[in-house]
C-alpha cells in the first residue's frame, strides 16, 4: 500500500498523513492489525528501519523535530494534526496546555512518498487522497518559526521524505510516518521533556486497522506475526476474537502455574465477566553479545531471521537471550519461561509496575496521558489504568518483541543527569514531576480519565476512520 503526500516547500510543516484511498478503506481491508511506535527523534531513524523490515503491516509512527523558540516575543502554540478530506484542526494551547510540561509545541501529520509540492499533490489527486496543505488544515503560519526553527525543520522533512521514499522503495512496510515539532528555550529541554504519552497519542491516530500494537520504536516484532495474519484468515480471526470478542474464547485460555498466578492483584474485573476486555501480551526479550554476534546483531537475527519462538531456546538456555529488564519487576508477570514451552494463550493476572507492550481494541482502549513527558512512569500508569477498567492481560502463544541495543536515550540520561548531580530539587524535574502525577493517578482509581492534548482530542472524534473517539478519555 503506497502512502502519499501533499507537501507545500512553502509551509514546510504541513505534511499529510495520507495512505491510499483511505477515506475509502474499512478497517478490516488493511488487516486486523497495525503497529504504531513514538518516542522517535530523527537520530533514531535507523531503528525504524529495523522493525519496519521485522514488521510488513501498517506500521504508523511519530517523530518529534525540536525547534529553537521563536525569540520575537510570538507565543507557541500546539496545533492540529491535518488529515481527513477537509482541515482538521485543534485548540490551540499555551505552555500550559493538555500536553503539560515546558514550552508550548506544534504537531502536523505527515507521510512522504514524494519530494516536491507540487508532484506530492499530482500523486494525492490521482490516487484519490485527501491533499490538504498548511492553511486548510488550520495550522499556525509559518511565519510564527523564527528562520532558524524554519531551516531546522525543512532539513528534517527532506531527511525524513528520504527515508520514507527508501522504505517504500523497499516494500518493507506499509509505513505512515507523522512529522510533529515543538519549541523549546533550550534543545537540551526537548530530551528531559520529550511529550512521549502526546506523540504515542498521534501516532496512534493514524491506525485505522482494529487492532493496534503499542510498541516502542527501539524494538523489533518477532515471531512473523504480520506474515502469519495475512497468510492464515484463521489466524486473523482468532486474533480479532480475542480482542475484541473474548467471552468467545474464555474457554481457551489458561493461567500459568507458579509464583504470582494466584488470585491477588488480578484484573479489577476479573469476576465481572460482563465487562471482560482483553490486552493481549507480547513477552520482551533483551540480548547480550556472544562470541559470534553482537546484542544487536543477535536481536536482528532472532526477529529478522524467520526461525520463530523455536529460535529463542538455544540462546534463552546458553545466557545470551533473557527477559527484558531482567532486574525489574515490569515483566515477570508475562512468566516468559512458561511462554518458551506453550503453544497455548494464557492469562496473567496484573501485578504493580507491570508494563508489557500490548496488543489492543483500537477503538475501545483508553489513550495515553499527555502529561507525562520525558523517562518514567508513562506506561506503567497506562497498564495500570487498563487493569482499571476492567481489562485482561492474555500473553500471545507466538508473538514476541526483541529490544535492539542502542545508546541510552536522551531522555533518560537527561533524568539521570539531574538525579545524579541533584542541580535541582528532585521533586521539581520532570521524573519527580511523574512521580507525583502517578502517585496521583492511583489515588483517583477508577474515577480517573487520561488527559488528551488538543490535537488528539479534535482528531479523534473527525477522522473518517474513527467515526468516534475511546470509550475513556479525559
Amino acid at each position: 500500500m503506497a502512502l502519499g503526500v501533499n507537501i507545500q516547500p512553502s509551509l514546510p510543516f504541513a505534511v499529510t498523513a495520507a495512505a491510499a484511498g483511505q477515506a475509502a478503506l474499512a478497517p478490516s481491508d488493511l488487516g486486523p492489525a497495525s503497529v504504531h511506535v513514538a518516542a522517535l527523534s530523527l537520530s533514531r531513524t535507523n531503528q525504524l528501519v529495523a522493525l519496519c523490515a521485522s514488521w510488513a503491516g501498517p506500521l504508523s509512527a511519530a517523530v518529534l523535530v525540536p525547534l529553537p523558540a521563536d525569540r520575537t516575543g510570538g507565543a507557541a502554540t500546539t496545533a492540529a494534526v491535518s488529515a481527513g478530506r477537509k482541515g482538521i484542526r485543534g485548540d490551540s494551547a499555551g505552555s500550559g496546555g493538555a500536553a503539560g510540561g515546558g514550552g508550548g509545541g506544534s504537531a502536523a501529520g505527515g507521510g512522504s512518498a514524494a519530494a516536491g509540492g507540487s508532484e506530492g499533490g499530482g500523486g494525492a489527486a490521482r490516487e484519490g487522497r485527501p491533499a490538504l496543505n498548511g492553511t486548510e488544515a488550520g495550522l499556525p503560519d509559518p511565519g510564527a518559526l523564527g528562520w532558524e526553527a524554519q531551516l531546522r525543520l525543512e532539513g528534517a522533512l527532506a531527511q525524513l521524505r528520504a527515508l520514507h521514499a527508501r522504505l517504500e522503495a523497499r516494500s518493507a512496510c506499509q509505513l505512515d510516518l507523522l512529522v510533529a515539532y515543538e519549541q523549546y528555550e533550550r534543545l537540551y529541554d526537548a530530551a528531559a521533556g520529550y511529550p512521549v504519552n502526546t506523540m504515542r497519542n498521534l501516532a496512534r491516530l493514524q491506525a485505522r486497522t482494529p487492532l493496534v500494537g503499542l510498541i516502542d520504536v527501539d524494538l523489533l516484532m518477532g515471531g512473523r506475526m504480520s506474515q502469519q495474519l495475512a497468510a492464515n484468515a484463521s489466524a486473523a480471526a482468532e486474533l480479532l476474537r480475542r480482542v475484541s470478542d473474548p467471552h468467545s474464547t474464555d474457554q481457551h485460555t489458561h493461567r500459568p502455574r507458579g509464583k504470582g498466578n494466584s488470585s491477588e492483584g488480578s484484573s479489577a474485573a476479573a469476576g465481572a465477566a460482563s465487562s471482560r476486555k482483553v490486552a493481549v501480551v507480547l513477552p520482551a526479550f533483551e540480548t547480550l553479545r556472544t562470541e559470534a554476534l553482537s546484542a544487536r546483531g543477535l536481536a536482528d537475527r532472532l526477529a529478522l531471521g524467520g526461525g520463530g519462538k523455536a529460535a529463542l531456546l538455544p540462546y534463552w538456555r546458553m545466557g545470551a537471550l533473557q527477559r527484558f529488564d531482567p532486574q525489574g519487576e515490569g515483566h515477570v508477570p508475562t512468566h516468559t519461561e512458561h511462554w518458551l514451552g506453550t503453544d497455548e494463550w494464557y492469562e496473567v493476572p496484573y501485578q504493580e509496575r507491570f508494563e508489557p507492550w500490548l496488543i489492543v481494541d483500537r477503538h475501545t482502549a483508553p489513550w495515553h496521558d499527555a502529561r507525562f513527558r520525558g523517562y518514567g512512569k508513562n506506561k506503567i500508569v497506562f497498564v495500570q489504568h487498563l487493569n482499571q477498567s476492567g481489562y485482561s492481560f492474555v500473553v500471545h502463544p507466538s508473538a514476541f518483541v526483541v529490544h535492539r541495543h542502542h545508546p541510552v536515550s536522551a531522555a533518560k540520561h537527561a533524568r539521570d543527569f539531574v538525579a545524579h548531580r541533584g542541580a535541582i530539587e528532585w521533586k521539581d524535574t520532570v521524573y519527580g514531576r511523574a512521580e507525583a502525577l502517578a502517585a496521583a493517578v492511583r489515588q483517583q482509581g477508577d474515577r480517573y480519565r487520561p488527559a488528551l492534548d488538543p490535537a488528539t482530542d479534535a482528531c479523534r472524534t473527525r477522522l473518517p476512520w474513527w467515526g468516534r473517539g475511546s470509550d475513556d478519555a479525559g
